[in-house]
């Protein structure tokens, strides 16, 4: 986000230098990239066994997978859409170590409403293996 910050402030410098109007043209830029990458506070319940959202999103949809190779067995995958008004940062859903990491293939149905906007040939989804503690 700095990187873009510092790129959109030299983009209206050289446009304020031609013509002062324009040093604003940037501006709803900035103000949608502050929005969208924003990262507010959240407080999270301090039970080590309770498992929180891991993002701002709607769950699109609860699936019993038969075999996650990443586990080697049975699994559930809980599917989460972040629509453009959505925080898009992720955090840690539990306490514990990532024990594993993995890439689905580009094509894959992420989440329900992919489907609707024609994005599932665009997107790529990410999986965790979270080895949680034991109390």
């Amino acid at each position: 986000m700095v990187v873009g910050t510092i790129i959109l402030l030299a983009i209206a410098a050289g446009l304020g230098w031609v013509w002062w109007p324009l040093t604003f043209l940037p501006l709803p830029v900035l103000v949608w990239l502050f929005a969208f990458f924003r990262d507010p506070d959240r407080t999270t319940p301090t039970d080590p066994n309770i498992m929180v959202s891991p993002s701002d999103g709607t769950v699109s949809d609860i699936k019993e997978i038969e075999f996650e190779p990443l586990l080697g067995g049975p699994a559930v995958r809980v599917g989460m859409f972040l629509s453009i008004f959505s925080v898009h940062g992720n955090r840690a859903p539990c306490d514990g170590v990532v024990s594993a990491v993995g890439t689905c293939e580009r094509g894959e149905l992420m989440a329900a409403k992919d489907q609707w906007f024609g994005l599932a040939d665009l997107l790529a989804n990410h999986h965790l293996v979270i080895d949680g503690t034991d109390n």
